[in-house]
């Protein structure tokens, strides 16, 4: 079999997946300007600065997010312990009320 594949085989793939062709397009904005929708293409950052300044930045913008991610991940495993103790409060009430009503 060849690397490069046959048109009927890219048609196949296609089919299979009809959203490839989307990911492989450039992606777009929509901007509403002046009641108008206009469409744009994304534009990347501009390099400001040297490499090893903006490599710096980003490493720094990824530690900054990872602490926020680290929070939210605290705060769930407190809200989950805080409703498992609830419901276990909960529950030996109505076990107790249970057992007393026998």
């Amino acid at each position: 079999m060849s690397s490069s594949g046959s048109p009927k085989d890219n048609s196949f793939v296609n089919m299979v997946n009809p959203y490839m062709n989307e990911l492989k397009m450039h992606p777009k904005e929509l901007l509403l300007k002046d009641g108008k929708v206009q469409v744009e293409d994304v534009r990347g950052p501009k390099g400001e600065g040297s490499l090893e300044a903006r490599m710096e930045k980003l490493e720094q913008e990824v530690f900054k997010y990872n602490k926020v991610a680290e929070r939210e991940v605290e705060i769930v495993h407190k809200i989950n312990a805080e409703l498992i103790a609830e419901h276990k409060k909960e529950t030996a009430e109505l076990w107790d009320d249970i057992f007393s009503l026998h």
